[in-house]
């Protein structure tokens, strides 16, 4: 068959995260049945809160997703593999051809993928002989058509995705006691990915917010 798509996934893009493109992914393949804010509990993806101190629009996705989005699916049990880097370097292409290689062979095994398309999409399905993937943005009422050739060329320069094979056994509550100690690391840690004088993290960001604010000196459209 020259199309394979997977109906049973859905995606809801609440929180324009990560965790909602996972979730709707582990959703549909069985492997979490919880509600989602468990997902972003048991993750430890809710505890982050990192804000640019002018409040830049980019302050939610302004962390290590190579780092982070292995240990989430690491603390669930879910083994993924993943990559991410600019498309402007000269090894682009290279990789470019390995992730439609990899995000086809997820497909075939019953498995939607998450790709970044300036935001976290899922993708659910693709055309074999026009060459194009099928992605759903959570927001459109159905799926998007996206070439092969064009995958990771966003408009900003970042390019992502990650693919999921098996599920492991793993202890809920021992996952949700790991939550708690994320939780507290994060609010009173700072990211040591982001550099002080721009950003704050955790409870910090609070005041950073408050700052902004007072001083007028922040992105309206971030903010």
């Amino acid at each position: 068959m020259s199309t394979i798509t997977l109906p049973s996934v859905q995606f809801r893009a609440e929180s324009l995260s990560f965790t909602d493109a996972l979730y709707g992914v582990l959703a549909a393949k069985g492997w979490f049945n919880l509600p989602k804010p468990m997902l972003a509990g048991m993750t430890g993806a809710c505890f982050r809160f990192s804000v640019h101190r002018q409040l830049h629009a980019d302050s939610a996705t302004a962390y290590n997703w190579m780092a982070e989005h292995l240990v989430a699916c690491d603390l669930i049990g879910v083994t993924a593999s993943q990559w991410g880097g600019f498309h402007f370097t000269p090894t682009f292409p290279l990789y470019q051809r390995q992730a439609v290689r990899d995000i086809k062979s997820s497909i075939d095994r019953g498995t939607a993928a998450v790709l970044w398309k300036d935001g976290f999409v899922i993708v659910n399905g693709y055309h074999e002989t026009k060459q194009l993937f099928y992605y759903l943005d959570g927001r459109s009422a159905g799926a998007q058509e996206l070439s092969f050739a064009e995958l990771g060329l966003n408009q900003s320069p970042y390019c992502y995705y990650q693919v999921y094979e098996n599920l492991l056994e793993t202890d809920v509550l021992q996952i949700i006691k790991e939550s708690y100690m994320q939780a507290v690391f994060r609010a009173e840690s700072p990211d040591i990915m982001l550099p002080e004088a721009d950003y704050a993290c955790g409870l910090a960001a609070y005041d950073a917010i408050l700052n902004a604010l007072h001083s007028g000196n922040y992105a309206a459209a971030g903010a």
